[in-house]
């Protein structure tokens, strides 16, 4: 999080300040308080997710399938004239819309097995931890 904060967070402040407050360039006020919230909230998240299984499960059901097939999907729906592909505009629209329930569900999962757990990822990683005492006896 210390290598990637400064470029995450210019990056963040400045697309936050163009949708927002409909400026490029803010006050350094105004700078100062964003970026310390925002690396605020970033440590508190980094500093209370102790299982980098959630954190694989959360962007697997939210930005790789976001970034991977809705967003070309709608891209090329926007960009392609519907008179020149209009079937492959109707497919995008279908890869975009299946992508994105199955996305939900997964991501309505995640969210299900943090609160609930089922036990089945405890008994996995009970199974493969290894006594490093028995190997050398």
């Amino acid at each position: 999080m210390i290598l990637t904060q400064p470029i995450c967070s210019f990056t963040w402040r400045t697309n936050l300040s163009e949708i927002v407050w409909n400026t490029k360039q803010l006050s350094t006020k105004s700078h100062i308080i964003i970026t310390t919230l925002y690396t605020f909230f970033g440590m508190v998240v980094a500093l209370l997710v102790t299982d980098i299984e959630v954190v694989f499960g959360l962007l697997g059901a939210t930005t790789y399938p976001l970034c991977g097939f809705v967003l070309p999907a709608i891209y090329f729906y926007c960009i392609v004239p519907a008179e020149a592909h209009p079937t492959r505009r109707k497919l995008a629209v279908l890869q975009g819309a299946l992508v994105g329930i199955a996305s939900l569900g997964s991501l309505i999962y995640q969210i299900y097995g943090m609160f609930a757990p089922t036990g089945d990822s405890t008994k996995c990683r009970n199974m493969q931890s290894i006594q490093s005492s028995n190997l050398f006896k």
